[in-house]
């Protein structure tokens, strides 16, 4: 879905990274060099140029053709490739570091994601992820009678009204 207004989701990410990146960059170790990092939903690859730019080995997967076609442009000779967070298209034990920023919530079954993140990370490797809560999705919910409990797929309004995206609801 993230096709038709690439990049004008990355122009509008770019005001909501100015608040999260602080505090989610935090969360890193402190030495990355020579660290292998995916990003899960790596998008047009702002996150991938800052950890570069740290020393690290970058690598990405996102699940929009037009996001792949941006981050490739802003990161010539990185390995970004198209594909699915519950079928991550790289080998067993590949990377010290899986990250992913507020893309999770948007496959329906997040328990597969971490099977996978599990089979790409080496041992002692680190996932570090940033997600809305749950709670947003359930007000979002636009009828009467909602279950917090059952999932389904809303329209999810983001940056104030400027887009809607369609994404499966989720519970803690």
């Amino acid at each position: 879905q993230y096709n038709s207004f690439a990049k004008h989701f990355a122009e509008l990410h770019a005001s909501l990274d100015k608040l999260t990146n602080k505090h989610y960059f935090r969360k890193f170790p402190n030495l990355l060099k020579d660290k292998k990092i995916l990003d899960l939903g790596c998008g047009e690859g702002k996150d991938l140029k800052f950890l570069l730019k740290k020393g690290a080995k970058i690598f990405g997967i996102d699940s929009s053709e037009k996001m792949i076609e941006l981050a490739k442009n802003n990161l010539q000779n990185s390995e970004i490739k198209l594909g699915y967070f519950e079928k991550i298209p790289f080998e067993n034990s590949s990377f010290d570091i899986v990250a992913s920023k507020y893309s999770l919530q948007t496959s329906k079954k997040i328990d597969i994601i971490y099977e996978e993140v599990y089979r790409v990370l080496k041992e002692k490797g680190i996932f570090i992820f940033l997600v809305v809560h749950p709670i947003r999705q359930f007000m979002e919910k636009k009828k009467n009678g909602k279950d917090y409990f059952k999932q389904e797929f809303i329209q999810s309004i983001l940056f104030g009204g400027k887009l809607t995206v369609k994404e499966p609801s989720h519970t803690l």
